[in-house]
């Protein structure tokens, strides 16, 4: 496969960085959102947004603002109340927050083990209760063991001690929460800020744990102890989260204008091809600009920065790659050849069983019974083809009705629905020659 002449990085999350990639993104690539409110009352905040709103981006924006000034604690839901990897089995929220703290502190002191001697006894018998309490009774032991002699002799002597029993007591809830922050602040940060994350399918696995969260009113009175999370938009409506909340948590809309996108866009093509002059002009006709922008607003209900920064490599790729490559700036023609190409290359298919239809990158889209058990069909072969005398296709058709040109009357249904350009299908595919449906660019 012949490599891009465009560099890459750009487009990749800044978290997936190298560290001097990422800091050229924050001042290549970067533009700033609406991020009003933090650091006030409610010490919580919820960044709200639809599909590639930026909510991801805006959380690490946040964190790198204030890295300076607070002991990050990264809360993945992956590791929530009932997850697969749940840091502590049968623990509730407050439990597996702490567990993250113990992570981050055992990192941080094992790299720079002069900072443990900045905490008092008290704070010393707090992280070593802390370490046994949500990593395990060996965790601290094994922990000492593997510092220089003089640092596990010292270590050792610290007393060990249950001091909250529960995660549950207020007292309990409060002291735990006190101790952290007094202890984060010794080290010379000012308050504690743990971090989550949620894409739109996570979300809705863990929504009953969301609710729990943001019901968990004791965890919120701290000033010190604050966290922000992202959501998508229609959850926190439909499972009316503002009501749960009563007012303790600041929501933070994430909206863009049609400037903001675009300079995205544009920020990205510069740093890709490492001309700090070109125009957007240069590259996308401004007729074929107002047709993409339509398409972009329908497919993310309004405008959203991932989608102008996957239709910047889709540009580059075009326009640098390959014997076909279009001629640049690309014309209104181009439009559904760079649909086409935007849909291949950064909107997958993802089946979605419980709602009943797929995800075309950011929208869903809603399937009748047939359509969807074809496709459901098709993905378990993994690429293998489907014809109309797979036994799926009989069942879903009828012995009677399991004909050749049956399947294809159900196939050119299901790409009217969910296909950019039906005639040139990007998911649903059959090669003349090859026999039978395939599906590609598809994801679990």
């Amino acid at each position: 496969m012949e490599a891009p002449s465009y560099a890459l990085w750009p487009f990749r999350s800044p978290a997936d960085l190298t560290p001097k990639e990422a800091s050229r993104w924050w001042e290549a690539c970067y533009v700033p959102g609406p991020l009003e409110g933090l650091g006030t009352e409610p010490y919580w905040q919820v960044l709200l947004g639809g599909p590639r709103s930026g909510k991801t981006v805006a959380l690490l924006a946040l964190a790198r603002w204030e890295a300076e000034h607070a002991l990050l604690i990264p809360y993945p839901p992956e590791h929530w109340p009932g997850a697969s990897r749940e840091w502590v089995p049968g623990g509730d929220h407050l439990a597996q927050m702490m567990s993250g703290a113990a992570l981050v502190l055992r990192d941080m002191f094992f790299q720079d083990l002069s900072r443990i001697f900045r905490l008092s006894d008290l704070q010393k018998e707090f992280l070593r209760w802390l370490m046994e309490k949500y990593l395990g009774p060996r965790a601290f032991r094994r922990w000492i063991e593997g510092l220089p002699p003089e640092y596990t002799e010292t270590l050792s002597r610290i007393p060990s001690q249950d001091l909250f029993p529960t995660t549950s007591q207020p007292l309990d809830v409060q002291g735990q929460i006190d101790e952290l922050v007094n202890l984060a602040r010794r080290l010379g940060y000012s308050w504690v800020r743990v971090l989550i994350d949620f894409d739109p399918i996570q979300a809705r696995k863990h929504r009953e744990a969301i609710r729990r969260l943001i019901g968990e009113h004791d965890l919120m009175l701290h000033p010190g102890f604050r966290v922000a999370m992202t959501l998508p938009r229609e959850l926190w409506i439909q499972e009316q989260l503002a009501r749960i909340a009563r007012g303790r948590i600041r929501v933070i809309p994430l909206s863009w204008t049609q400037e903001q996108v675009w300079e995205i866009a544009l920020r990205h093509l510069r740093a890709a091809c490492g001309d700090p002059s070109t125009r957007l002009e240069d590259w996308i006709a401004p007729a074929l600009q107002r047709d993409l922008e339509a398409w972009l607003q329908k497919q993310y209900d309004g405008y959203a920065p991932a989608g102008w920064v996957e239709l910047a490599e889709t540009v580059l790729h075009l326009t640098t790659h390959g014997d076909r490559r279009l001629r640049r700036p690309l014309q209104a023609q181009d439009f559904r050849e760079v649909v086409r190409t935007l849909c291949a290359r950064h909107m997958p298919l993802r089946l979605d069983l419980e709602a009943r239809g797929v995800w075309r990158g950011p929208r869903f889209i809603p399937l009748a019974d047939q359509p969807l058990n074809l496709l459901r069909a098709l993905w378990e072969r993994r690429g293998g083809p489907v014809d109309a005398s797979d036994e799926r296709v009989r069942a879903l058709l009828g012995p009677r009705g399991a004909t050749k040109a049956n399947l294809h009357t159900l196939v050119a249904r299901i790409r009217r629905q969910i296909e950019p350009s039906p005639d040139q299908p990007v998911y649903l595919i059959n090669r003349r020659g090859e026999g039978g449906y395939y599906l590609e660019h598809f994801i679990e």
